[in-house]
C-alpha cells in the first residue's frame, strides 16, 4: 500500500501565488489596453506579436510559440481577422496549411501599442515605487479572471 504524501503548503501556496500573479499581471495590461483604446486583449497581443516577428508563420507553429493550444490560437486568429489585423494566406506548398500575415493596420496596431507594452514591462521588471500603485489586498476567493474582450 503506497503511504499518501502530505501536500507542502509552502509549494501550494507559492503556486497559488505564482497563477494569482500571472492572472493579476494580465488583467492590469488589459485594462492598461482598454484604457488606451487599443480594442484588443493580451491574447490578441501575444499573436500579433509573434506574427510580426515571424511572418507567415503557420497556425500550428504561433500555438507552439505562444504556448497557447490550438483551438485558442484558431478563435483569436478569427477575431483578429475579423478586425482586419490579420490574413491567413493559403500555403502553396501544403494545401492544409495557413500562413499568417499582419495587415497594415495590424501592423500600425502594433507599432501603436508597443510603447505601451514596454512601459509596462519596464514597470512590472523594476518592481513598486514609492509612492507609486499598491497592489491589491489578498482575498483568498478573490476572482482574478480577466474580463471577456471580443
Amino acid at each position: 500500500m503506497q503511504s499518501k504524501s502530505i501536500p507542502d503548503q509552502k509549494t501550494e501556496t507559492s503556486g497559488y501565488v505564482l497563477e494569482r500573479t500571472a492572472r493579476l499581471l494580465k488583467l492590469a495590461l488589459q485594462q492598461r489596453l482598454a484604457k488606451a483604446g487599443a480594442g484588443i486583449t493580451v491574447d490578441q497581443w501575444v499573436l500579433l506579436q509573434e506574427i510580426r516577428q515571424q511572418p507567415g508563420i503557420a497556425q500550428l507553429e504561433l500555438a507552439r510559440a505562444t504556448f497557447k493550444d490550438a483551438a485558442s490560437v484558431t478563435r483569436i486568429l478569427d477575431l483578429l481577422a475579423a478586425k482586419g489585423l490579420v490574413v491567413r494566406l493559403p500555403d502553396l506548398a501544403d494545401r492544409r496549411k495557413f500562413l499568417l500575415q499582419l495587415t497594415p493596420a495590424g501592423d500600425r496596431t502594433y507599432s501603436n501599442y508597443l510603447p505601451l507594452i514596454k512601459s509596462f514591462r519596464s514597470e512590472v521588471w523594476s518592481g513598486p515605487q514609492p509612492g507609486g500603485p499598491r497592489p491589491p489586498p489578498r482575498h483568498p476567493g478573490q476572482d482574478c479572471r480577466q474580463p471577456e474582450y471580443r
